[in-house]
């Protein structure tokens, strides 16, 4: 954990996990938003949980509002 970041937890089913990055990674191009951490976690639900940290509140909160 990076301190002074703020996280979104993202959980999505492992299928659509490809759909999902690509939208995000659109979203984040367009706002010209960089993540300070970008984790990939596997739950044994058949869910993946992306853990991603963000320098801003105001990033971490645009983001939540997109994907969460």
């Amino acid at each position: 954990m990076l301190l002074g970041t703020y996280p979104v937890r993202i959980e999505e089913p492992a299928e659509t996990l490809g759909r999902l990055m690509s939208e995000i990674r659109d979203w984040l191009d367009n706002k010209q938003i960089v993540p300070a951490e970008f984790k990939t976690i596997t739950a044994e639900d058949g869910k993946v949980a992306l853990d991603i940290r963000f320098r801003s509140e105001e990033h971490a909160n645009l983001f939540e509002q997109a994907f969460a």
